[in-house]
């Protein structure tokens, strides 16, 4: 606790002459680590965002519930600067007694754990600069399970086959919606004149077809540091007034840095549910989806393309 109220201290210290919104840092509230040179705490909204997407395309949707997101300016332009700065950053994470476990999938991702605190870290190396990202996973309360007396046996239910038919009151959904070409950005620090970001793009969209099967796309890819991921999903769907429900069959998740591929993998995941509704745009007109998860409180808008 000490620490923590020590790395709070440090913060607000370096925060009293900062640019808004991109502080320079001594520590990481939610670690309690203290960093070896100042790092930059970027609170913008839109990078906030993009971090949160990032993340949970390793963890899955809405598993990220508080972030922290950290960029080391690299002033000598060697990559392998930035990569000895953070793997200081993960020995010094280890010295505090933190769980790591590096994501089997995905490499740039690592899982911390200790005692009931639990993150997910994202780190990237470039040229130009070093980026962290830490997120608050959102782990459900294990239920408790009664104790069974001996003497009572429970018999196994059958296997429940659920078969997804298509239905032509559904026809509103078919079609495509979204698009997977992001607003592009190019911002530069001007205290510092550094580049923060460049071409930042992100994109989802689901196309429903009159088979009653499905495509669901997410699509995140930035220039510094520099990453494409692509994730598409395919399986069946089904819809009732205000919910759809998607069956996948198969989710494909590919990774590149630095136009290297580092991750082309298949998985099947678990069904999952999207509240919809139809719209149209305000300004445009145009015919619109607007979704979200169950625990989200903010409609995505995807208009027909």
């Amino acid at each position: 606790m000490k620490g923590l109220l020590n790395c709070i201290s440090m913060t607000l210290l370096f925060s009293l002459s900062a640019q808004k919104n991109l502080t320079p840092v001594a520590c990481s509230e939610f670690t309690g680590l203290e960093f070896n040179g100042r790092p930059l705490k970027d609170t913008r909204s839109f990078f906030v965002g993009l971090a949160k997407t990032t993340l949970e395309l390793e963890t899955g949707p809405d598993t990220v519930s508080d972030l922290e997101v950290f960029v080391w300016p690299n002033r000598g332009g060697l990559k392998s600067d930035s990569e000895l700065w953070l793997n200081s950053v993960i020995h010094n994470l280890d010295s505090l007694g933190w769980k790591l476990r590096t994501s089997e999938r995905d490499h740039s991702f690592m899982y911390l754990e200790k005692v009931v605190q639990h993150l997910i870290m994202y780190y990237a190396p470039g040229k130009n600069e070093a980026n962290v990202y830490f997120g608050k996973l959102n782990i459900p309360e294990t239920p408790e399970i009664p104790v069974q007396d001996e003497a009572f046996s429970v018999t196994e239910p059958d296997t429940v086959i659920t078969t997804v038919v298509f239905s032509n009151s559904n026809a509103s959904l078919v079609g495509k919606w979204g698009t997977l070409a992001g607003a592009k950005v190019n911002r530069q620090d001007s205290s510092t004149g550094y580049m923060v970001v460049s071409g930042v793009s992100k994109g989802f969209g689901l196309e429903f077809r009159q088979d009653g099967t499905f495509l669901h796309v997410t699509v995140v890819t930035s220039g510094r540091p520099n990453y494409r991921v692509f994730v598409t999903t395919e399986g069946k769907w089904s819809a009732i007034a205000g919910e759809v429900n998607f069956y996948p069959t198969d989710r494909h998740y590919r990774k590149w840095e630095n136009e290297i591929i580092m991750a082309d993998e298949h998985s099947v995941p678990d069904p999952y549910m999207m509240y919809w509704r139809k719209g149209e745009n305000i300004y445009t007109g145009e015919s619109c989806l607007y979704v979200r998860y169950p625990d989200e409180k903010q409609e995505r808008e995807l208009c027909s393309e």
